[in-house]
């Protein structure tokens, strides 16, 4: 159940993230022809809804960005995914720690600094608790079958505690890092602060038509973007391509055609749904929004729920505690603890948040 639940649910996603993605794409060169130079509100919000309603724009760039996707996955772990991660996840780093060096120097980091980080009490709500948990699941990829897949190439003996520790450690530093580098940049103009797709297509292309050299630094800031979202869709089509490939004997090249096709034509129903919502609804929703639940609200927290149980009590205990590599007792034991008691817990609270936001 786990694993096709990681494979479906990886999928789903896939399909409408590369919509997303396509649209970062499209920024960049747009970004980098100077369209958002002195570009107002109005100007902002139509070059956005322009993009969003043309579904041939749309599938282009969803097009684009699954044929790079998949040219990474098809050439395999060693040639294509490990020879992708060590060239993109540094040149993502590099470009992030000159932007922040950027708005340190030339805008208004203070700003941003207290937006991010000044402790406001009232805002600190389990509402907004919740949200970041479920936000968490997404970002480390929990539930997907990708950390799945990508720890079934580790050699034996690879301490999984020791990597998890790190990887949360560098997501939350490079989120914190972008987080401080869009919102001094926003607060450098007083600009109303948006999230999600508000914020990156719609309120920074306002900052990069005001800001000196805005043209070059919008151009890097959408790539860093695309690299981000590259590396992310190579991780959600990896699990099924594997799926595939092990299980019906057929070459990676052929797996990853045909898994990419299929994400291909589901994602044509996102770029309908955002261009003619009115035709594709479901009891007051469109597609992408069912998508979205099935997928996000759905199949990560019980994927999450799942993988916790059957960590917890199913596998034996000797073999759990090789594994984590964890070398004190007592860590060894809260572990434990947090797998069978906390983690359980915590995953059914976010579901049912996540259920009920969805459907409020």
């Amino acid at each position: 159940a786990i694993g096709w639940l990681g494979i479906i649910g990886g999928f789903m996603i896939l399909s409408y993230y590369s919509i997303i993605a396509g649209w970062t794409m499209a920024y960049l060169f747009r970004s980098a022809g100077g369209v958002f130079e002195y570009v107002t509100a109005d100007g902002a919000q139509h070059i956005f809804e322009s993009l969003i309603s043309d579904p041939e724009k749309m599938i282009a760039w969803h097009t684009l960005f699954l044929v790079l996707t998949a040219g990474v996955v098809g050439l395999g772990v060693n040639r294509g995914i490990e020879r992708a991660v060590k060239w993109f996840i540094p040149i993502l780093i590099l470009i992030l720690v000159f932007l922040l060096g950027y708005v340190a120097l030339e805008s208004d980091i203070v700003g941003g600094l207290s937006f991010l980080f000044s402790f406001r009490a009232e805002q600190l709500t389990p509402e907004v608790a919740l949200m970041a948990l479920g936000h968490a699941f997404l970002s480390l990829s929990i539930g997907l079958g990708a950390v799945m897949a990508y720890g079934s190439y580790l050699p034996g003996g690879e301490p999984i505690f020791k990597a998890a520790a790190w990887i949360a450690f560098l997501d939350t530093l490079i989120a914190l890092m972008a987080g401080v580098v869009i919102f001094s940049l926003v607060a450098e103009f007083a600009l109303a602060t948006a999230g999600g797709a508000g914020l990156v297509f719609q309120v920074l292309p306002l900052v990069f038509g005001k800001i000196g050299g805005g043209a070059w630094l919008g151009t890097l800031f959408y790539f860093l973007l695309m690299v981000a979202a590259w590396t992310s869709a190579v991780s959600l089509l990896e699990p099924a391509v594997s799926w595939l490939s092990e299980n019906f004997d057929k070459e990676r090249v052929t797996a990853t055609l045909w898994i990419t096709g299929a994400g291909w034509v589901l994602g044509l129903v996102t770029v309908f749904s955002f261009s003619h919502p009115e035709a594709v609804t479901l009891y007051g929703k469109t597609m992408f929004d069912w998508l979205e639940l099935l997928s996000i609200n759905f199949i990560l927290p019980i994927g999450g729920l799942l993988i916790v149980f059957f960590a917890a009590w199913k596998l034996p205990d000797g073999f759990v505690r090789l594994e984590l590599g964890a070398k004190s007792p007592a860590l060894t034991g809260a572990m434990f603890f947090v797998l069978r008691y906390v983690a359980p817990l915590g995953a059914l609270v976010i579901l049912g948040y996540l259920l009920k936001a969805f459907f409020a």
